[in-house]
């Protein structure tokens, strides 16, 4: 049918002809979907006020930006002229970069709020909170 036709085709241009890049990028596709999440719920996480609201998009953009260059790093070809063809490496890294920068931003609004100036005290401070359920820390 037509509307089969047309699926193959855009199919086909989205992931690509070969096989084994065609396998990179679903798998690509299957870790962008937890990325997804992960900037879902930071951009949840700001609107309830546990996040820094400025930070946000800018995470968002960053973590966009890193799933679209894979994406074009394994679309164009350029990735099997590597000795990791798939990426994986870079996902991994890339994925434990923003997984921590987003972590960070729950972190510092509860900072800002117990005004200790150190950093190490405040995570700790923080840690026990949520801990035992108060919610805040510092006080």
């Amino acid at each position: 049918t037509p509307v089969q036709r047309t699926a193959k085709v855009l199919l086909g241009w989205v992931l690509g002809h070969d096989r084994f890049q065609r396998l990179c990028i679903r798998f690509l596709g299957l870790t962008s979907s937890v990325s997804l999440c992960l900037v879902a719920l930071l951009w949840y996480a700001a609107d309830i006020g546990l996040a820094h609201p400025v930070a946000v998009p800018v995470v968002t953009a960053v973590i966009f930006t890193g799933l679209t260059f894979f994406y074009v790093l394994l679309r164009s070809g350029f990735s099997q002229r590597l000795k990791d063809r798939s990426l994986t490496a870079a996902q991994m890294v890339f994925a434990f970069f923003a997984l921590a920068v987003c972590y960070l931003l729950l972190l510092l609004p509860h900072c800002y709020r117990c005004l200790d100036p150190d950093f190490a005290a405040c995570f700790a401070c923080l840690t026990a909170a949520a801990a035992c359920g108060e919610g805040h820390c510092c006080g």
